[in-house]
This record gives C-alpha cells, sequence and structure tokens, in this order.
C-alpha cells in the first residue's frame, strides 16, 4: 500500500512524534493532533520539509474538531490514506474496584473507543476502496492502525482502564472483520513494554529493559505499508529480556 496522507492523533512526546517524524520522512503528509499546540508547532518545525506535518491542536474527542480536521487534510493533501490513533486514557483512572467508579469508566471509553469510532468514521470514505475499482487496484487501500497496551489483553491493576482497553481490542476487531472486504487494513499495535524516554529513565532509573519509540515507529511503517496479500491485525512488541505477556 501507499501511503501519501496520514492523520495520526494523539501526539505524545513518546511515541506518537516519533511516528510523525517517521511518516514524515517517507514523505507522507501528516496531520498531527494533539492538545499542546507549541509542541505540535515545534514538531512542525523539525520535519524533513516545509509544510509536511500539518500541526492539528485540538481535542481528540470533540466532535467539531474532528471533522474539521479531516475536512483540513482532504483540502489541503487529499484523501486520507492511514489513520494512526495513538489514544491515551487519563492521568488517573483509580486502582482496585474500590477505587472504580462510572465516571473513571465513562472518562476512558470516551478517551479511547469513543474518539477512535469519530475518527474513522470521519475517515471512512477516504480509507475504503470504491466500490467500482478495478481488481487491479486491490492494494491502493487505506489502513487504521490503532496502539494499546497489553491492559487489552490482560488483567489490569485500573478496571476502567482495562475495560477501555479491552474494549477498543474489541472495536478493531470488528472493524478488521467489517472493513477489510472493502479494501481498510485495520491493525492492532500492543506495546509491552516500557518506552525508552529521559523522562522515564529518570523516573525509574533500577530499571533494565527499555522499547525504542524509534524502533516501534519504524513497525508502523512497515504494517501500513504491507502489501493486501499479507496483512496484519494484531501485533505486540517489547523489548529484548522482556516477559512475553500471554494474549
Amino acid at each position: 500500500m501507499d501511503v501519501e496522507t496520514a492523520i495520526v492523533v494523539g501526539v505524545g512526546p513518546e511515541l506518537g512524534e516519533r511516528v510523525v517524524h517517521r511518516l514524515a520522512s517517507e514523505g507522507v503528509a501528516v496531520a498531527a493532533v494533539a492538545r499542546s499546540a507549541d509542541r505540535l508547532e515545534s514538531l512542525a518545525a523539525d520535519a524533513p520539509e516545509p509544510g509536511v506535518v500539518d500541526p492539528c491542536a485540538g481535542d481528540a474527542t470533540d466532535p467539531e474538531h474532528v471533522a474539521t480536521t479531516v475536512d483540513a487534510v482532504r483540502d489541503a493533501h487529499g484523501p486520507v490514506d492511514a489513520l494512526v490513533l495513538n489514544l491515551p486514557g487519563p492521568d488517573d483512572a483509580g486502582r482496585g474496584v474500590a477505587e472504580t467508579t462510572p465516571d473513571a469508566v465513562e472518562t476512558c471509553w470516551r478517551l479511547q473507543v469513543d474518539a477512535a469510532v469519530r475518527w474513522t468514521n470521519a475517515a471512512l470514505d477516504d480509507l475504503r476502496t470504491p466500490a467500482d475499482a478495478a481488481d487491479e487496484d486491490a492494494d491502493a487501500t487505506g489502513a487504521i492502525l490503532a496502539t494499546n497496551s497489553m491492559a487489552a489483553t490482560t488483567a489490569s491493576s485500573s478496571p476502567a482502564r482495562g475495560a477501555a482497553r479491552h474494549g477498543l481490542r474489541g472495536l478493531l476487531r470488528a472493524y478488521a472483520d467489517d472493513l477489510s472486504p472493502q479494501g481498510v487494513h485495520v491493525a492492532h499495535l500492543l506495546v509491552d513494554g516500557w518506552l525508552d524516554t529521559p523522562a522515564l529513565r529518570e523516573r525509574y532509573p533500577d530499571h533494565d529493559t527499555w522499547t525504542d519509540p524509534d524502533a516501534i515507529a519504524d513497525t508502523v511503517w512497515h504494517v501500513l505499508t504491507q502489501p493486501a496479500s499479507a496483512w496484519t491485525f494484531e501485533f505486540d512488541v517489547r523489548a529484548s529480556g522482556d516477559a512475553v505477556q500471554s494474549l
């Protein structure tokens, strides 16, 4: 699959920024979505070429911001080829059953599952292969790739967060089943490890194994550009030496 235009939602200072850099280095026009306008402007200024990264600051759960961003990308760069959802959870979702509240569950769900549905719906017409496309154009498809944690497949210390993570995984499974015949590659990336960032190394100086965000971004690019004859749905990444958690 050829990727010319992408939207990356949830461009945090760790993995999200690295994915934007990786896509931009391949000449992809990238709309970077996050709350921090200053950080996105800096990211755009550091892009390989002027204008290849569009800073789109705003609330990723706001329907108006979703629609405005997708329309702006179409106007500036053409149809969306790839949608990367690196959706963050809340800073505090409670731990244990006694601290789990309906509000916490709703907040986690809104940030993970609801946001994934909104962005997918907004970009879906671009991502799907037209019904009248010729068979030889089967690789000219779109892709949706969402990141997740191993809380999507194992028990979580935060039931609220775990419920949303499991919900996102279930949503993507349904999307993959429904959208594959329509030419949309849906992929689910489980990050099973500690991202190697200065902030985390300073906070946890005794931790031994670290997962390189740039290497994950390379993997994201590989999956987004897979041919339609060999699509990956679910895959997990971790540093060498980390124990493999059960799927």
